[in-house]
């Protein structure tokens, strides 16, 4: 963590402004540690973006009572339409040469968009990004990568490190300049945006030459909690998964080497999780679930003869079949995983 903070004294006519977009939907608990760590940052030349998608908690009263005492702030109340939809508006009212996100439930260092900036204008980056914490009840935990000094990725070698997941296709850990915004939005009425997105523009990125810088600290807090789409195993939720990892996939297919586990770790999702649905889930379920069969039929061989775990080629070779036997001893497996896996984690609500 950064100990060492310096203010910056900026000069709004010379130095760039940066949108920094919040989208809020009922996380008073935690809005007060966002807001805080955003108007508190060292680089002083932003303009905040919140937007409350009518949130029911009050988390509205709170965002204007923010805007009320930092002129910085712009607040914008919506009907309940989902993070993409106010993403999207606060990507149509930014008016930064550079823009970031930041998720409502989690903050970043004093100093982040500081350093964030210092770097893009270093290596004239298209996008920088940097790591974060996890952050569970009592515990902090630095995500592990492998980049471990400051550099510039040019043109096609930004896909491999992408794909490979050095660059995470999550957008609240990167500044990103305006530009590479402009053709791209988050799909609305769908989960998991991020995937769906990031990879679009890293990929129009790397087909015209440009940069990304990776700075290796832990600039973003990200707060791990039970209610996140991520710790959700509906059928909406996993149907909207394999969607954008299937996507991504496919768009990305020169890369697919580094994509097969976590097509695998989707798939591995739906079965564990498939006995479990009511009659009418598992009726729109079936057709996913012959989709993914099929994908485990189709690329199994490659990944049987690569260098992967055993753990996916395991899962690859099980996942061939859809039978409900197979797929309810999955299910089981998982639940004892999760129980294995959950001692010493205490997630946020």
């Amino acid at each position: 963590m950064n100990t060492s903070i310096t203010v910056v004294s900026v000069k709004p006519e010379s130095d760039p402004v940066v949108s920094v977009i919040i989208p809020v939907y009922n996380t008073s608990a935690y809005l007060a540690q966002c807001l805080e760590s955003v108007i508190g940052q060292t680089y002083r030349n932003l303009d905040i973006i919140v937007i409350d998608d009518g949130s029911t908690d009050g988390s509205g009263i709170m965002c204007d009572r923010y805007a009320d005492s930092d002129p910085r702030i712009r607040v914008f109340h919506m009907d309940n339409k989902g993070i993409s939809a106010s993403r999207n508006f606060g990507i149509e009212k930014a008016a930064g040469r550079y823009l970031a996100f930041v998720d409502s439930d989690d903050w970043m260092e004093r100093n982040a968009i500081q350093i964030l900036i210092e770097a893009a204008e270093r290596f004239d980056a298209d996008i920088v990004t940097a790591y974060c914490f996890d952050e569970y009840v009592g515990r902090t935990s630095a995500v592990q990568t492998n980049l471990e000094e400051e550099r510039g990725v040019s043109g096609q070698d930004v896909l491999p490190l992408f794909a490979s997941g050095d660059l995470k296709h999550v957008v609240w850990n990167k500044l990103f300049r305006a530009e590479c915004l402009s053709g791209h939005r988050f799909p609305e009425g769908c989960i998991y945006e991020d995937v769906a997105t990031t990879w679009k523009i890293m990929k129009e990125l790397a087909g015209s030459g440009g940069v990304v810088a990776t700075v290796p600290q832990c600039l973003f807090h990200y707060r791990v909690r039970k209610s996140s789409v991520s710790h959700s195993s509906s059928f909406r939720n996993l149907a909207d998964s394999w969607a954008a990892y299937r996507g991504k996939f496919e768009g990305l297919y020169e890369y697919r080497e580094y994509l097969y586990p976590e097509c695998i770790g989707q798939i591995a999702k739906m079965w564990k999780n498939y006995t479990g649905f009511n009659r009418e889930e598992r009726k729109l379920a079936r057709p996913i679930v012959r989709e993914m069969r099929d994908f485990s039929r189709e690329n199994y061989c490659f990944v049987r003869n690569g260098n992967y775990p055993k753990s996916i080629k395991r899962a690859f070779a099980v996942t061939r079949f859809s039978s409900p036997a197979v797929m309810f001893s999955y299910r089981l497996a998982g639940k004892i995983l999760h129980l294995v896996k959950k001692r010493g984690r205490d997630y946020y609500d």
